[in-house]
């Protein structure tokens, strides 16, 4: 709390400079323009600035967990630059690097972060096929929530529309088999359902639908863009969209899958009550992927 204190100044001596993300001593600062140079040029300036901050805080950069990742939606890669800071020290441009957990590549594609989560899903499945000799299915199914399902739903609401995210559920699903002793190449449906357990999908219809419920008061309404009144003035307002992977962002997708839910459930205003009967819902639903949602609610 101190350190928070002590920092929360920094926003407003670097915000004119680009959009500013602090947790605990970890900040980011994301800086945007119409050419590379322009953005280089504004990132120096930023860095500049937050390095003079930190002299005169008296507090010191570790240059070595610093990272510079350039972002662009083409197919082709950003050239090889390095940022120098004003005392001579280098920030090299990187493919990927792990922000909070995440693994974030210059794509966004998040195949890196996936690659990670199958790797911890693998491990696990070859643990329960031991376990299953041992525990009975209670026992089984806690050992999964603490360590299968903490690992695939981590910040799931940021990746779990990639393209790659695929590979994580059919791992879930090999889980699944293994518990409940099923064929290799037996549905898992009925079982998810059964049991009342969420599919990768449904985790990430659940995260990402009760994180919009939280912040709906702050959204804007398409009533707020126009003074006509319309069925759809009360839905969530959808910003243009020109690229497939915005269309898959938290800023676009969760807006686009709430406004689906029926009025009665939208208009829950107690936010676990709002999670519990979500949920209920996704259980009996039991979606294998994004369509299906659409289709059934």
């Amino acid at each position: 709390m101190l350190f928070l204190i002590y920092v929360n100044d920094m926003v407003e001596y670097l915000g004119k400079y680009g959009i500013l993300f602090m947790y605990a001593d970890d900040t980011t600062i994301i800086v945007s323009a119409s050419t590379q140079e322009e953005t280089i040029s504004k990132l120096e300036t930023a860095l500049s600035l937050f390095m003079k901050w930190c002299f005169y805080n008296k507090l010191k950069v570790n240059i070595n967990k610093t990272a510079c990742i350039g972002f662009s939606y083409g197919t082709r890669n950003p050239q090889t630059i390095s940022i120098q800071t004003d005392d001579g020290q280098i920030i090299n441009l990187v493919e990927k690097a792990t922000f909070l957990g995440t693994v974030i590549d210059s794509k966004l594609t998040f195949s890196d972060h996936i690659d990670l989560v199958c790797i911890k899903l693998k491990k696990l499945h070859y643990l329960f096929l031991n376990l299953t000799n041992y525990l009975d299915k209670n026992a089984l199914l806690s050992v999964y929530y603490a360590k299968v399902y903490s690992a695939f739903s981590y910040n799931i609401i940021v990746w779990g529309q990639s393209t790659e995210a695929c590979r994580v559920f059919t791992l879930q699903k090999r889980v699944i088999r293994r518990i409940y002793n099923l064929k290799f190449n037996e549905s898992c449906r009925d079982t998810f359902r059964n049991n009342r357990l969420l599919t990768f999908v449904s985790v990430y219809l659940l995260k990402i639908l009760v994180y919009i419920h939280k912040h709906r008061l702050v959204l804007k309404r398409n009533r707020d863009n126009h003074e006509y009144s319309t069925r759809s003035g009360d839905n969530l307002y959808l910003p243009k969209c020109h690229h497939s992977k915005f269309k898959k962002s938290v800023q676009y997708a969760g807006c686009y899958l709430y406004n689906v839910l029926s009025p009665d459930i939208k208009n829950i205003t107690n936010t676990n009550t709002f999670k519990n009967v979500l949920k209920d819902l996704l259980i009996v639903k039991c979606c294998y992927t994004i369509q299906e949602y659409l289709n059934v609610i």
